[in-house]
Order: structure tokens, then sequence, then C-alpha cells
């Protein structure tokens, strides 16, 4: 048995489905692209424009009055162009995978972000990722608790980091509920059972200044034995933790 842990980086498999690792902010999302070889099957026609497809969308924001704020877009196709716009608006100039507000501000709190991806064979547009600019001082998180997929028996450890004006003071829940003394940036579920599979938590961070909370994040726990397929894992942290046989 073998435990793999992902961190900031990519594992290759010669798997044939596709991945590909990027990296925004302290989110990580999944997507390698792997092709196996081999007869038969149909193809594309050499010379053909391949539609556009969005694979990871741009997602929600949360940053300190300051702090750069970054959107990005995951997407396949041919000759692909970029346009974001801002509450519906072109934003000149961002025309790439990915746009960055340098130093988001109170007055950019609430705004609305999306990208418009083209080619010959049309425009897909991506689903509205919102940002949420907080004042200086507030809590932010800036790592997100990660899915994790635990062999039955073993612990799941959901970890998070946060910023803000000291002291923070943090509170784990499970589906919803506190967990009770599960207060500190992390928490460790002991011993993984089939009753915890599908199980979610998150946590909230408080100061005098404010609370947020943070994604919720799923445990899947398997039997021995289980063959766990990698490639079909969406990665949308820093860390996931995998057991295999």
């Amino acid at each position: 048995m073998r435990r793999s842990t992902f961190r900031n980086q990519a594992k290759l498999t010669t798997n044939p489905d596709r991945r590909r690792f990027l990296k925004q902010g302290g989110a990580l999302l999944g997507w390698l692209g792997l092709h196996g070889c081999g007869g038969g099957g149909a193809g594309t026609a050499p010379g053909a424009t391949i539609p556009v497809s969005i694979q990871t969308h741009p997602t929600d924001q949360t940053v300190s009055s300051g702090s750069p704020a970054s959107f990005l877009v995951i997407a396949s196709g041919s000759n692909l162009s970029y346009q974001w716009q801002r509450n519906g608006v072109d934003i000149p100039g961002a025309n790439q995978p990915q746009y960055v507000l340098s130093a988001a501000s109170l007055a950019d709190n609430g705004a609305n972000f999306r990208v418009l991806v083209s080619n010959a064979a049309g425009t897909v547009t991506s689903s509205i990722a919102t940002l949420l600019v907080t004042p200086a001082g507030t809590p932010t998180i800036t790592q997100q608790p990660a899915d994790i997929i635990v062999l039955i028996g073993r612990s799941a450890t959901f970890q998070t980091t946060a910023t803000g004006d000291q002291p923070l003071v943090y509170q784990w829940r499970r589906d919803g509920q506190d967990i009770p003394g599960a207060t500190g940036a992390s928490y460790t579920l002991p011993l993984a059972t089939l009753a915890d599979d599908g199980a979610s938590f998150s946590v909230a961070v408080s100061n005098a200044l404010g609370a947020v909370s943070s994604r919720t994040a799923l445990l899947n726990v398997v039997s021995t034995g289980t063959t766990i397929d990698t490639t079909a894992i969406r990665v949308d942290t820093t860390l996931i933790t995998i057991d295999e046989i």
C-alpha cells in the first residue's frame, strides 16, 4: 500500500485520460493531457477547428483590501482567444486565461467577473465569479480545506490557512454542525469508517473584525482493495491526500 500526497505538483501516469495541473493563487486545478496511441476510432480531420470547451470556470474570490485577486479559466479548443469582463463590460487588455486585479479595494467588493473564450467555431461564456473584498485585518482564508480520499481505518486531516488580525478563532464543522473541541487550524478524523463516507467538513475563522467560512470539503472513504482512479479527480486546492493500494 502506498500513500501519495500531491502538493503543488503533477504526478504523471500513463492513463489515456487527460489531466493538466495549473496553480491559481492558493488553488491547484487538475487537468493533465496524456493521449494514448493506437489504431481505430474517429478523430478530428487535419486542419479542422476544435470547438471551445471550458473545463474549469473561474471561481469566487475573497481577499483583503489591498491584496491581489486572481481569476482563472481552463479551456480547450483550437486557436483560443480570451476576453475577460467585469460586470458585463470588457476589461481592456484582459486577454489571457488568467486575469489578476493587482490591488483590490473596497470599491471592488461584489464585482462580477467572467470570460468569453472564442475561436472560429464560436464563443463560450464562463460562469460568473464574484469578488468579495474585506477590510484589512478581517479574516481571509488563503488555503481552503481540500477534499480527501482515504482508505477505511485511516485518519483524515483537513487543514486551512488564514490571515487577519490576531487572535484568529477557528471552528470546524461536520455536515454544518460544530465539532466540539475542533478549534485549531486543522482537524483530524482519527479513524475513518464507511459511515463517514460523503461527510462534509468546513471551518469558520473569526476575529474581532469579522468572520469568514471556508469551502466545504468532502471525505470519501473506500474499502481496502479499492482501485482509485486519480485521473478522475479534480483538485481545487494545494493539497489532496490519497491512499492507494
